[in-house]
């Protein structure tokens, strides 16, 4: 009986002893499977926090790209009809000698009219040199790989170009430049047209980048070494191909009154 009776005692022990190493085992696979769960959490509160952040800070660099390709755009379109506008003044007032003086020497009308386009050059230095300056603002926050981007700029160079044109009419003593000023508002027209489509554009990706920032941030993993080769080659193409400055001097403002220095008739 004692034996017996020590033999239970025996197996109720193990008995205990196993159900207490199952329970345990249980309890800590529980434990583990809550860690894991909470960690898991954890990471994806600390990913969405991160995705947030990236989202808020593009968003507000996107916010300003547009804020100031608004203020710069529309400032040198209306630059650009001020300029227009004092060209047209100066080229019907060059007219206005010929026939208000239609038995004076020809010299002296030349004369008279070269004076007043350097006076109006002087007039227009500060204004051109801002011209030129928001041409080049504008033109740095564009990206010539995208078509309205391109269309933008073609637009606005063409604008700076036309005032050149306006200005070598003047030289010439030439005053019907109806084809010009047609010109200048066709272009005025189209950056105007294209310069909204981009900002509406921009527009929605601002919404969209804020409505979904994890997207974001995985959508720029993603494309970030794709996007490393592309600049790679961007700068290879632009150093290989660097041409000097002085190949653009046309567009620069200082050139307009060099070229009127040396094409400009004498007036001895």
């Amino acid at each position: 009986m004692s034996l017996h009776a020590a033999a239970w005692q025996i197996i109720g022990t193990s008995a205990t002893a196993i159900v207490g190493v199952g329970a345990s085992l249980y309890i800590a696979t529980k434990n583990r499977s809550q860690l894991i769960r909470h960690g898991k959490e954890t990471l994806d509160v600390q990913r969405l926090a991160t995705a947030r952040s990236a989202s808020t800070f593009i968003a507000e660099k996107r916010q300003k790209w547009i804020d100031d390709l608004r203020t710069d755009l529309s400032h040198y379109l209306a630059l650009t009809t001020e300029l227009t506008e004092g060209w047209k003044r100066l080229l019907f007032k060059m007219a206005e000698e010929w026939d208000e003086h239609p038995g004076a020497d020809p010299l002296d009308v030349l004369r008279h009219n070269s004076d007043m386009r350097e006076t109006f050059l002087t007039s227009i230095s500060a204004r051109d040199g801002e011209h030129y300056q928001l041409l080049m603002r504008v033109m740095l926050r564009l990206n010539p790989d995208e078509g309205l981007h391109t269309m933008v700029l073609v637009a606005i160079f063409n604008l700076r170009r036309h005032l050149a044109d306006l200005a070598v009419q003047a030289i010439k003593d030439s005053y019907d430049n109806r084809a010009i000023y047609d010109s200048i508002k066709g272009e005025l027209d189209s950056a105007s047209s294209f310069a909204k489509l981009i900002l509406k554009e921009e527009w929605k990706k601002l919404k969209y980048e804020i409505a979904d920032p994890d997207s974001l941030l995985r959508d720029i993993l993603e494309r970030r070494e794709v996007d490393d080769i592309k600049i790679g080659k961007v700068v290879k193409f632009d150093i290989e191909h660097l041409s000097p400055l002085s190949t653009h001097e046309a567009v620069a403002p200082h050139n307009m009154n060099r070229a009127f220095r040396d094409d400009g008739p004498v007036a001895s």
